[in-house]
């Protein structure tokens, strides 16, 4: 009876120290990091609903005074990140860390939803304009963004905004032009965004008051500069809001409403027509200006100054030189001055080089009838200068007008 007994409690102390726990092995725990979407609290409880780093949203059930006894629970809200000690089998262990502030990055974790938050309801855009916008405004700051480049998005909106319907600005130049300059230099560092600068509203953005923050005027600057530059130098037609909002997505990594192949199918789209635009503009421009040539020239021509040669090219002798005439395929030292028929001086230079077989054929004609010493005015009919081509300077079908001083021949 005395040794049963002994052997009983040996039996359960080996038991209980798991030398005879067979097939039992190990918890496995997993840290967790959980973005919290929404927090229910009972008197048990509290029962999180959390997106993990995979995107999948599961529920994590949490003991009050078991697992949050020493963390203020009070303070996890919509939006909170909590690190949770999980089991493998799917039990909430522990909240290893507090909440953590995700807007400043203290943790790394990309959670797929994040980018899911939006600004003021964005519709996918239909209409070609608007399609085109967004994608343009997405496509050019997307490039900002992967270079580190930030805005205040909603300076930055107000910025675009502004430029397109012409409203006063909310800064003037002389406020933002030493700013702009010292960010561009490097001089300024840029400041992390978070979603504090986010606009929530169109009417958000136009109520923007003049800020003393100079990221919020360098962000503003920036927007209106771009836009400027797209819509006044570069001529294309954009819709402020829609701009805007393509902008904003692409800084802050939202998700957009539009797919990767729509965007770049909407630009290629509104590219050809803005191209079969200039095509047809240049072409009404070309016939324009060869009609007001040779008006000039059919009235020049009673001039008795005037001399014509057999290929139209007209000219007049302002002084006679008496050196030696050049070839067409001499080298000679110029001075000379083109202009068109308003007056507007295109080009311009004294004491310059050139052989005349790389230059167009009126000038050319017109330098080897001159002798060294001659000033001559001549008047070059469009094909036999830049023709209905013309040049990033020189429009379609410009009549050319060149001051020539032949000063040498250098070979």
């Amino acid at each position: 009876m005395f040794k049963k007994t002994i052997l009983s409690i040996l039996l359960i102390a080996v038991l209980t120290t798991g030398l005879f726990a067979f097939g039992s092995k190990e918890q496995v725990v997993k840290n967790v990091p959980v973005y919290v979407q929404s927090i229910e609290k009972n008197k048990k409880n509290y029962i999180i609903s959390g997106e993990d780093e995979s995107g999948s949203v599961n529920e994590y059930t949490l003991e009050k005074n078991k697992n949050t006894k020493s963390f203020a629970f009070e303070s996890v809200k919509e939006g909170s990140v909590l690190i949770l000690d999980i089991s493998d089998k799917g039990n909430v262990l522990n909240i290893q860390d507090k909440t953590i502030d995700y807007k400043n990055k203290s943790y790394s974790v990309q959670f797929p939803s994040q980018k899911k938050a939006t600004i003021w309801q964005i519709e996918k855009p239909v209409e070609l304009k608007d399609r085109f916008s967004y994608a343009y405004g997405f496509q050019f700051f997307v490039s900002n963004a992967q270079q580190g480049v930030t805005f205040n998005a909603k300076y930055l909106a107000r910025g675009i905004l502004d430029t397109v319907a012409e409203r006063e600005n909310l800064f003037a130049a002389d406020d933002f032009m030493p700013i702009l300059d010292s960010y561009m230099k490097g001089e300024k560092t840029m400041q992390s965004i978070d979603e504090t600068m986010l606009p929530k509203s169109l009417d958000e953005v136009i109520a923007l008051t003049k800020s003393e923050n100079e990221f919020d005027i360098y962000s503003y600057a920036l927007g209106y500069y771009f836009t400027v530059y797209f819509m006044v130098y570069n001529g294309i037609e954009l819709d402020a809001q829609r701009f805007a909002e393509g902008a904003i997505t692409a800084l802050y990594d939202i998700e957009h409403v539009m797919t990767d192949e729509e965007i770049t199918s909407s630009i290629e789209e509104y590219y050809n027509i803005l191209i079969a635009r200039q095509e047809e503009m240049l072409k009404e421009l070309a016939a324009y200006n060869l009609k007001e040539a040779e008006s000039f020239l059919e009235e020049n021509k009673k001039n008795a100054d005037v001399i014509i040669t057999e290929s139209g090219l007209q000219y007049i002798v302002k002084e006679k030189g008496s050196g030696a005439r050049p070839t067409n395929e001499s080298t000679v030292n110029v001075d000379y001055r083109l202009t068109d028929l308003t007056g507007e001086v295109i080009d311009e230079n004294e004491n310059i080089s050139f052989p005349l077989s790389g230059v167009v054929p009126g000038f050319a004609e017109a330098v080897s009838l001159m002798r060294v010493g001659d000033k001559i005015t001549c008047y070059v009919h469009p094909s036999l200068g830049y023709g209905e081509m013309g040049t990033q300077t020189i429009q379609p079908n410009t009549l050319l007008i060149f001051d020539i001083t032949l000063n040498s021949i250098e070979k």
